[in-house]
């Protein structure tokens, strides 16, 4: 018992450090100023910052002489905009074409005038800049469109953009994004305002990518493209960009795009091919380079032909994406089968007895779904919690099966509150995107009651400790970028977990807990 009552105390410590609410102190912000902040931000929304050569560019700030009007009824204003080494002009629209390839400096400033009389009756006119901004305008001679990932380094990404403003290549920049992000945004928005801009432009879209990055695009595009049919006017050509192994990416790719009719082309290629993209507009051109330079890179031959049906579980991944499943789902169902192999292994083989094979399992598949520290804190606060709830049933003599379902009731009741408080303070980020894995969470907590509520509660100590710690270790094992890589690459690997259980079955000897635990009559064996 000692033992819960240490555990309880520190999750009661942890929580109060991050329950306490963080009081914000508001500054109390009059109209007119607000909406002088939001006339300013409506002018940045009207500047653009790249054009291509050859085209008009045009700033329209005619709407803001009446808004002005409204904020300053007294005052009047007046727009200049510099630009470096031509001439300038004036008013609040501003046009002009320019024909060479380079960063333009152009200054708008806008000036508001006021006048009064003062104690002579003389008008006095005191003139001040409203609003400065020194636009750095990149006149483009081409444009690519560039989805990057977070974890490529951002080092890497301003001196990428900045050697293409020399080279005068507009990037089309989308990121760095995270998981959340890709989920939150719109990828095919993205290429499609890309398709909007003017010149010449790339006619693929490159994909910059480290660890699981392009697992995550490819699946979300997949997924828009599933909900909508008349997504793409014509099927895209895609560049991914990496310091992986281009050829498991190859087999991967060709197991999750194959039979895909919204993508016509893939080109795999490493990093340092990234700047020979700025020469070329068509993948077929790009492509053309890469042999003509002898780099590396791998053309994945997507067909229409479909996965040779003797790789039952490519065509299963192939089918689960056709439907619209992410990876990381698709990447889950397939670990289950190494998740069990884990669970045997540390039992028969180290010596780690959890509490059955259910719950091992289930909370490994919530560790990746809701993450490591959100689930173990969600788990040993239920814990905590039916600790207590079981020290106030106990005075009454409740039938099991109602004295079950109240207390479920209760843990349903608690996890809806501490989500929210979650998602109030901000604390961890809970996915709860899948029903599923709330029903994973409430038969846990099933099991976990019946221990808690028996008298043998305190056996369960040390299996209680082996169940979190076997959960642990499958997960930050099987998450992996390589081993996740190779099990969507080469998916048929699971197979061999087959003849690896059993030999588990088969296994005899001491495990290696049993040898430090019996270590001394072992030794007295051997001195005999």
């Amino acid at each position: 018992m000692k033992f819960f009552v240490l555990l309880l105390s520190f999750f009661l410590t942890f929580w109060s450090v991050f329950a306490t609410e963080t009081t914000s102190t508001w500054e109390t912000i009059s109209p007119s100023i607000q909406y002088e902040i939001n006339v300013k931000q409506d002018i940045e929304s009207e500047i653009k910052e790249a054009i291509s050569i050859n085209t008009n560019y045009t700033i329209n700030l005619s709407w803001l002489e009446e808004k002005l009007k409204i904020l300053y009824p007294d005052a009047t204003f007046e727009a200049t905009w510099d630009v470096l080494g031509a001439s300038s002009q004036q008013g609040f629209s501003f046009e002009r074409m320019f024909r060479e390839k380079w960063t333009k400096e152009i200054t708008l400033n806008i000036y508001k005038s006021t006048s009064r009389e003062n104690a002579e009756w003389v008008e006095e006119i005191n003139s001040e800049i409203f609003y400065s901004k020194q636009i750095q305008l990149l006149v483009y001679e081409k444009s690519i469109l560039l989805i990057l990932s977070e974890n490529v380094e951002s080092s890497e990404i301003e001196n990428y953009v900045q050697f293409a403003k020399n080279d005068g290549t507009y990037i089309f920049q989308v990121g760095p994004l995270s998981k959340t992000d890709i989920e939150l945004n719109s990828i095919i928005t993205s290429i499609d305002n890309y398709s909007k801009t003017s010149g010449f432009r790339s006619d693929y879209v490159t994909i910059w990518w480290e660890r699981d990055f392009i697992f995550d695009i490819l699946s979300k595009l997949n997924r828009e493209t599933q909900s909508n049919k008349d997504l793409f006017k014509n099927k895209l050509n895609i560049v991914g960009i990496s310091s992986y192994n281009i050829e498991v990416m190859q087999n991967y790719l060709w197991n999750f795009l194959t039979k895909k009719d919204w993508i016509e082309s893939l080109l795999l290629t490493n990093e340092e091919t990234k700047y020979l993209i700025f020469r070329n507009n068509q993948i077929a051109d790009f492509k053309k380079d890469l042999e003509e330079n002898e780099r590396i890179f791998v053309d994945v031959s997507l067909t229409n032909e479909g996965i040779n049906q003797i790789f039952f579980i490519s065509n299963f991944i192939n089918n689960l994406s056709n439907l619209g499943y992410t990876t990381d789902n698709i990447y889950i169902f397939l670990i289950l089968p190494a998740i069990l192999a884990g669970i045997s292994f540390f039992k028969h083989f180290v010596g780690f007895s959890p509490i059955g094979v259910v719950i091992p399992l289930f909370l490994t598949l919530l560790f990746f779904k809701l993450g490591f520290l959100p689930t173990l804190i969600l788990t040993l606060l239920f814990i905590l919690i039916n600790l207590w709830i079981s020290v106030i049933i106990e005075r009454y003599n409740l039938l099991y099966t109602p004295k079950i379902s109240f207390v479920l009731t209760l843990n349903i009741i608690f996890f809806i509150i501490v989500f929210n408080l979650f998602s109030y303070y901000n604390i961890f980020p809970l996915d709860l995107s899948d029903i599923l894995y709330f029903i994973v969470f409430i038969i846990i907590s099933e099991k976990f009651i019946n221990i808690i509520i028996s008298k043998d509660l305190l056996e369960y100590k040390t299996p209680f400790i082996y169940t979190l710690v076997i959960a642990s270790l499958c997960y930050f094992i099987l998450n992996i970028d390589a081993i996740k890589l190779l099990t969507l690459a080469y998916p048929e690997l699971i197979l061999g977990l087959i003849p690896l259980n059993f030999l588990l079955w088969r296994f005899t000897w001491l495990r290696i807990t049993e040898y430090f635990r019996f270590k001394e009559i072992i030794k007295s064996v051997e001195e005999e």
